[in-house]
This record gives structure tokens, C-alpha cells and sequence, in this order.
């Protein structure tokens, strides 16, 4: 999980057109607590402007045979 975030990050920055939705909130976590705040701070500033995004606000994914908000 680490080489997505590492290789999205650049990738984002580099073309504006681009966008990345990301759901494994545990990961991010263990991932985030490694970063400089270099890094946190060009990762802010990629969900400020709205190109790098959370989906679902959970710490894992859920599964995907749930089929109403409450199975979520």
C-alpha cells in the first residue's frame, strides 16, 4: 500500500487533471505517521484542493456485496 501512496502523491502533483479516491483508512494511517511533514503538508494541500479524496470514512473497506448505507 505504501508504493500507491508514494507513486500517487507525485502523480497528482504533476498533472492537475488527475484525482485519486482512496477507501483503506488503516493503511493511510500507518502510512501517514511515516511521513516527514513535508510530505503531510503536500498531501494537505491535496485534499484542500480537492484531488485526493476519502471515500466512506471507515478504517477499512467495506464489503462490497453490501447493498444499503446501514450493511456499510
Amino acid at each position: 500500500v505504501q508504493y500507491i501512496l508514494d507513486s500517487v502523491i507525485p502523480q497528482l502533483e504533476a498533472d492537475p487533471k488527475k484525482r485519486f479516491t482512496y477507501v483503506e483508512i488503516a493503511f493511510f494511517s500507518r502510512w501517514w505517521f511515516e511521513q516527514t511533514p513535508a510530505m503531510q503538508a503536500r498531501v494537505r494541500a491535496l485534499v484542500d484542493a480537492g484531488r485526493l479524496e476519502f471515500q466512506n470514512g471507515g478504517w477499512t473497506m467495506n464489503d462490497e456485496a453490501s447493498v444499503s448505507d446501514e450493511a456499510i
